[in-house]
């Protein structure tokens, strides 16, 4: 079972919450998944994920979702092979996740709004009225 500690899921709330609002659209959750991507690799570039344990990681886009989503990767260093980390979809609190199935260690769902309903095992929820992720981790 996870933790909200675990790094990966602080590095997430961390660049969601470093967004810049000026960036985003309430109705619209692809401004969310860019301005996300554009905070995550900042960080990224600063050698964060490395310094949080994580290893040298990729993010790309899952172009076979319905809505924007992510696939998180750790590449091979060190003897350790490659591996998929996660899979990070937006949705609002209306929506169901919809990716397809990637075996991966965590499906994070990202809720962008206010809801307590949690879709995945391991549900963020961003709060856009006081910009803060809570992390929410369910059996």
């Amino acid at each position: 079972m996870s933790n909200a500690n675990e790094p990966l899921f602080e590095l997430i709330a961390d660049s969601l919450t470093l967004m810049n609002r000026s960036f985003t659209r309430v109705d619209d959750l692809s401004s969310y998944a860019c301005e996300f991507y554009h905070q995550f690799r900042k960080m990224w570039d600063r050698g964060i994920p490395v310094g949080m344990g994580l290893g040298h990681i990729t993010m790309k886009p899952i172009p076979a979702s319905d809505l924007p989503a992510f696939l998180i990767e750790r590449l091979a260093e060190k003897g350790q092979l490659a591996r998929m980390l996660a899979t990070v979809e937006f949705l609002t609190a209306k929506q169901t996740p919809m990716l397809p199935t990637i075996a991966c260690e965590y499906e994070i769902a990202i809720i962008v709004g206010t809801t307590d309903t949690a879709p995945s095992p391991t549900t963020i929820f961003f709060d856009v009225d006081s910009w803060t992720a809570k992390i929410t981790i369910s059996d």
